[in-house]
């Protein structure tokens, strides 16, 4: 959850910030009952960061999946024990909805909780989304950034499908789990469920006009504190507003 907030700094004007919560050992504690002690939490930017605990149960769990024939339903049932299906199916339909052009080789973060009864398996957790919608570089590496992007087009990189390396393995799990009709026909009424409800064209653009509304009285005050453009701003605005109302019929395409 967060909030939009007006900053002052010792009176001085510092824009406008977002309020939100920080997922970390205390908010597992306080949404999972899984304190720090129980938590291992994993992060990659370039590299992997150790948050909290171990990746010993993590890099065992990939070699696992990796190794075994996932079409095999005790080799699944193995593997959805410890790795929280659903948790990586939207993980996956949100960045290739928005056409994430920064995740993987960075700003992917993972985590689990040890704590029985109560024990979390892996879940995904999201970590900066700011370079989707065709805005910003392309540190992934997609063939195309643009609202036409095939949402496949990420599990046919080599550098993440074909790794052995369980740090940036996820496209690697992912691909492999699809070789299991039930995850695979979960993937799909998924991403169907999604496009016709939260995804769903006028929903998209409401919730985005809705933002908007919230933050353009404000926007020149604090472009004029960054030294940004203000017009800049704006056609970027009319920019994405643009690649989600193309998305929400070519993405529909690009599963087909």
């Amino acid at each position: 959850r967060f909030k939009n907030a007006l900053t002052f700094v010792n009176g001085q004007y510092w824009g406008i910030y977002e309020t939100r919560e920080r997922i970390d050992a205390d908010y597992t504690e306080y949404y999972y009952n899984q304190s720090q002690k129980w938590v291992d939490m994993l992060a990659y930017w370039g590299g992997l960061t150790i948050d909290e605990g171990s990746d010993t149960a993590w890099v065992n769990l990939f070699n696992y999946i990796v190794a075994n024939n996932m079409a095999v339903q005790s080799n699944y049932n193995y593997v959805i024990q410890r790795l929280d299906p659903m948790s990586l199916i939207d993980y996956f339909v949100l960045n290739t909805y928005t056409v994430n052009s920064d995740w993987l080789n960075w700003n992917t973060a993972w985590w689990r909780g040890r704590k029985t009864p109560n024990n979390v398996r892996w879940k995904y957790r999201l970590w900066d989304q700011d370079n989707t919608f065709d805005l910003g570089e392309n540190y992934t590496g997609l063939p195309t950034t643009g609202n036409t992007a095939d949402p496949c087009d990420v599990q046919t990189i080599p550098q993440f499908s074909n790794t052995n390396d369980p740090e940036i393995g996820h496209v690697r799990i992912f691909n492999k789990l699809m070789q299991n009709p039930t995850f695979e026909q979960m993937y799909i009424n998924r991403y169907s469920d999604l496009i016709n409800r939260a995804f769903y064209c006028q929903n998209m653009l409401n919730h985005f006009d809705t933002m908007i509304a919230r933050l353009q009285p404000e926007m020149q005050r604090h472009c004029t504190r960054w030294s940004a453009s203000y017009n800049t701003w704006l056609q970027n605005v009319t920019y994405t507003r643009n690649q989600i109302a193309g998305r929400c019929n070519n993405v529909v395409t690009g599963l087909g």
